[in-house]
C-alpha cells in the first residue's frame, strides 16, 4: 500500500511540476444573488486545465462557494477558445434558511485571449447541490463573467 501511494504521489508531482501555464483571475456571477469569484487555471496538458474557484456571495444573505473543475478545451476560433467540463462544489450559506450544500457541477464557456496574457471570459455553470440537513436539492446555476491574467 506504502508503494502504491509513493507512486502516485511522485506521478502527481511530476504533473505539476510540468512547465503548463496558469492562470489566475477574477470571476462576477450570479449564484444565488450576486457573488465575486477568485479563480485559478492550472493547464494538465495542452488542451485540459484544472479550475479552481473561491466564491464570495452576496443575495438574501452571506456565503461561501468552493468549486473545481476539469475543463477540456472543445474548440478555437481565431482568438476565442471554447471549453467544457465537470466539476464538484460545495455551498455554505448563512443567510435566510442558511445551508451546506455539496454538489456536482458542469462548465461550458467561452475565452477571448487578448494578447499572449490575458483573457476575457464567459461561462455558463450548472449544478445540483444536496442540502445537508434538509434532505432536499438544490439546483444553483450560475453564469459568469471573468477576467484573467495568464503566466
Amino acid at each position: 500500500m506504502k508503494k502504491l501511494i509513493i507512486v502516485i504521489a511522485l506521478a502527481s508531482a511530476c504533473l505539476f511540476a510540468n512547465a503548463q501555464s496558469k492562470t489566475l483571475g477574477g470571476r462576477i456571477n450570479g449564484l444565488l444573488g450576486f457573488g465575486i469569484e477568485v479563480e485559478y487555471e492550472h493547464y494538465v496538458a495542452n488542451e485540459t486545465f484544472l479550475n479552481f474557484g473561491a466564491d464570495l456571495l452576496f443575495g438574501n444573505g452571506f456565503g461561501m462557494a468552493v468549486t473545481g473543475v476539469y475543463d477540456f478545451t472543445i474548440g478555437h476560433a481565431g482568438a476565442f477558445d471554447f471549453y467544457a467540463g465537470p466539476g464538484v462544489s460545495v455551498i455554505f450559506f448563512a443567510g435566510e434558511g442558511g445551508f451546506f450544500a455539496p454538489g456536482i457541477v458542469g462548465n461550458i464557456g467561452a475565452q477571448w485571449n487578448i494578447g499572449e496574457h490575458f483573457a476575457l471570459s464567459l461561462d455558463y455553470r450548472p449544478g445540483i447541490h444536496y442540502q445537508i440537513g434538509s434532505q432536499w436539492l438544490h439546483s444553483a446555476y450560475n453564469v459568469g463573467l471573468g477576467i484573467k491574467y495568464r503566466w
